[in-house]
């Protein structure tokens, strides 16, 4: 078992969760939000259920984990768990994935962006004129569950699915970098945006950890993430150690946000995804429609396709094979559970749930196409998807229009001061 200390820095005190006015409605598909499975438990001593608790955790259980807890306090008074800094972290941790899963699943506050029902969903919280705004996709990703897992935790390969769009704007994942890991899944890594004209380009430092709850009466997997910047008092150390200055040019973004993965069998699952964002500067219309309607969309496809593609890729197959440390804990939990494809079994064809423009007929996924030709090309778009880019071309125009340069500035460098309040 993991020393205590050791522990301690896996499971650093997490922020609050997201306020109910940041949360989000439930779809009528998505299975109904309920409490995890009750275990029962006795200990005599304080001390026995520490040990474990802390196994528990250790296997990532942090449901179970809490419930032990829940049961200290009960029997041997609330200082037992308040009073020891790892149990308390571990409370923290459920509390932190509860109130992200609770915020994703409320009804308030919402614009609906896309709707094609449990293919995709893409909706968004803001106010125009405000620098936070928070973004949600939601849908069924049709791959088995090791697939979906192992290209959400190879950070380093984002670049290789994660559109990146040069026209009608320059918008999209430049690098994504692993810069630290303790345990199995707990790390920190460093995402790089190109954002267009006249806005600097973002970077974003997140600390990430996951939870098994895929046998609480609502099975999931849970990851949580938050930008290091805001909360270097609840980093451990040595993570922070790993963070490098911002980038010249470069503006670091405030992130709150994390995944939900509901299996729905072996070779499906349901995916929500929410980030609250603070990207420095006050965000216009235009900007948010692209990111809703396009940038949104284009990610989502790219993300069901390495997803189904996964099994196939010689450098993802080559990491599972590598890190048997992780993929190996992950597949046992999967067989215990139900939930692992055998090698030999294909995924599930997708004509119920592939796109309108028959994403079935999609290419083979080639790792060997340079990144920008693979999700830059001419490929069958979206079905409004041209009217959207009209769309975002001419609200630009018109409010590049309409903020006029003083002074006989430049017209870039006036709109760039009135943007930044320079």
């Amino acid at each position: 078992m993991m020393a205590s200390a050791t522990l301690a820095d896996e499971l650093s005190p997490l922020p609050h969760g997201t306020s109910e006015n940041n949360s989000s409605p439930s779809l009528a598909t998505a299975p109904s939000l309920s409490p995890t499975s009750k275990k029962s438990f006795y200990f005599d001593t304080p001390e026995e259920a520490k040990s474990e608790a802390l196994r528990l955790a250790e296997l990532h259980r942090t449901g179970d984990a809490a419930e032990v807890l829940a049961f200290m306090r009960h029997t041997f008074g609330q200082e037992s768990v308040v009073d020891d800094p790892v149990l308390a972290a571990i409370a923290q941790r459920k509390q932190e994935v509860d109130d992200f899963c609770s915020t994703i699943d409320s009804r308030e506050g919402w614009i609906c962006h896309l709707d094609n029902g449990e293919k995709l969903r893409v909706l968004y919280k803001g106010t125009e004129g405000c620098s936070a705004a928070t973004l949600r996709c939601e849908g069924l990703v049709d791959a088995p569950l090791i697939d979906i897992l192992s290209v959400l935790n190879e950070i380093d390969l984002f670049k290789m699915w994660v559109p990146y769009f040069t026209i009608p704007i320059k918008l999209g994942l430049r690098d994504s970098l692993n810069l630290w890991r303790n345990g199995r899944i707990d790390q920190i890594d460093i995402f790089k945006v190109d954002m267009p004209w006249p806005f600097s380009n973002r970077e974003t430092c997140l600390f990430i950890f996951a939870v098994d709850e895929l046998e609480s009466a609502r099975p999931r997997i849970v990851a949580r993430m938050y930008d290091t910047d805001h909360n270097t008092d609840k980093m451990p150390r040595d993570g922070l150690r790993c963070i490098p200055a911002v980038e010249d040019g470069a503006c670091r973004l405030g992130v709150d946000g994390g995944i939900a993965l509901y299996p729905k069998s072996a070779n499906l699952c349901y995916l929500q995804a929410s980030w609250t964002v603070d990207f420095k500067v006050d965000i216009p219309g235009w900007l948010i429609t692209f990111i809703c309607r396009q940038f949104a969309w284009f990610a989502w496809r790219a993300l069901k396709h390495i997803c189904r593609s996964a099994s196939k890729s010689p450098t993802h197959m080559s990491r599972r094979a590598h890190n048997r440390a992780l993929y190996g804990f992950i597949e046992s939990r999967l067989k215990e559970t139900k939930l692992l494809v055998p090698p030999a079994v294909t995924p599930l064809p997708d004509a119920m749930l592939a796109d309108e423009d028959d994403e079935n007929n999609a290419e083979e996924y080639d790792e060997s196409s340079p990144h920008d030709e693979y999700y830059n090309h001419a490929r069958t778009p979206h079905h409004d998807s041209e009217a959207i880019l009209h769309k975002v071309a001419a609200e630009r125009q018109q409010w590049e229009s309409t903020h006029p340069t003083a002074g006989g500035e430049r017209k870039d460098t006036g709109w760039r001061a009135w943007l930044l309040g320079a």
